[in-house]
């Protein structure tokens, strides 16, 4: 999630697959540090608008049956939203949020981050969830959609609705 957010931008305007056939968009960050700033995160699993979607559920039931602690963030779940790589296809319509384990940790961005602070049975557990979850809304009767009564997400309804009359 650089400055600007760039890259996810870019990719919105610029779509290797049409936005209109794409059912969500799962972005996956800091899915190995367990080390949060408000403590431990191991065995725990949330996202950027978590209740946004139907992904939140999705997400939910798999970690039920992987062992994984997945729920909204109260702290964290609404603010981080608007800044992460989610939101430009958010901007578009297309339900997503960004998976993640630890929102920040004492050396976030910084060059302490390495790979030997990394919880790979905790990773482990985080991407089997998301590997369920993600394989129940491929295989899903309809797909992921806005949580239309939330207050959050207005705009991103409208924007759906505009990206699928283009159809």
């Amino acid at each position: 999630e650089e400055k600007g957010l760039v890259g996810s931008r870019y990719y919105a305007r610029h779509p290797l697959f049409p936005l209109e056939r794409t059912v969500a968009n799962l972005n996956f960050e800091q899915m190995g540090r367990t080390d949060d700033n408000a403590g431990s995160r191991a065995g725990r699993l949330t996202a950027s608008g978590f209740d946004y979607t139907t992904l939140g559920e999705l997400l939910t039931q798999a970690g039920q049956e992987t062992g994984v602690d997945a729920r909204k963030d109260g702290a964290n779940s609404d603010s981080f939203f608007a800044r992460s790589d989610n939101q430009a296809l958010a901007d578009a319509g297309v339900p997503a949020i960004t998976v993640t384990v630890a929102w920040t940790f004492p050396d976030y961005h910084r060059p302490g981050d390495e790979w030997d602070r990394l919880d790979y049975a905790s990773m482990e557990r985080a991407v089997r969830t998301c590997a369920l979850a993600v394989w129940r809304a491929a295989n899903a009767d309809s797909a992921p959609a806005w949580i239309d009564s939330h207050p959050n997400v207005r705009r991103y309804v409208e924007a759906a609705r505009r990206l699928h009359a283009a159809r």
